[in-house]
């Protein structure tokens, strides 16, 4: 949220009473504290309108709350990014911040970690680093966005944990949309 107030934000609460910040961010939340976060993404969900996909470079959407209208550009691929950041605007609006450095702060991600990173590289080539705990819908997203852009394609796709019963089928299923994508 361009904002140095805050070593981390959890999603939607705030904390105004001194306490051990590790605790905080990393432990449970309250029953309000999950009502507050039901709510904003009640929220953030209905407010997304107009969404256009840019392929590899991003997705741009209009975020209408009662508030105000968010014209965004969300500089990652994938549709599932208007829940993020509506979830910003909703969270940013919460917390008082004007317009401007809302839209500026949605328009600055950065992708963390190994989260659909795109490393550029010479003559034209793209990498697409999105192995960060796998998930069978992450993997599809980020097959989708592979098949839509330009020139040669290869996708190595590692393992997906944590799927219990699930782990062939979903396999299987992520074998398959690549043959399918091209």
């Amino acid at each position: 949220i361009q904002s140095d107030q805050f070593p981390r934000i959890r999603v939607g609460i705030g904390s105004e009473k001194k306490v051990d910040l590790i605790h905080y961010v990393t432990g449970g939340v309250s029953k309000s504290e999950k009502e507050l976060l039901e709510d904003a993404l009640v929220k953030a969900a209905k407010s997304a309108a107009c969404i256009v996909e840019k392929g590899i470079d991003g997705i741009s959407c209009t975020v209408i709350t009662k508030k105000d209208t968010y014209c965004l550009e969300i500089p990652s691929p994938g549709g599932y990014m208007i829940y993020p950041a509506s979830m910003a605007v909703v969270i940013g609006e919460y917390l008082g911040m004007p317009k401007e450095e809302i839209e500026a702060g949605v328009a600055a991600y950065v992708s963390t970690g190994s989260r659909m990173r795109r490393i550029r590289l010479a003559g034209e080539r793209l990498i697409i680093d999105d192995c960060y705990n796998a998930n069978p819908q992450a993997m599809q997203e980020a097959l989708r966005i592979l098949a839509k852009s330009r020139n040669r394609k290869l996708a190595i796709l590692g393992d997906m944990g944590e799927l219990g019963e699930l782990t062939n089928q979903a396999h299987y299923n992520m074998g398959a949309l690549a043959a399918m994508l091209g």
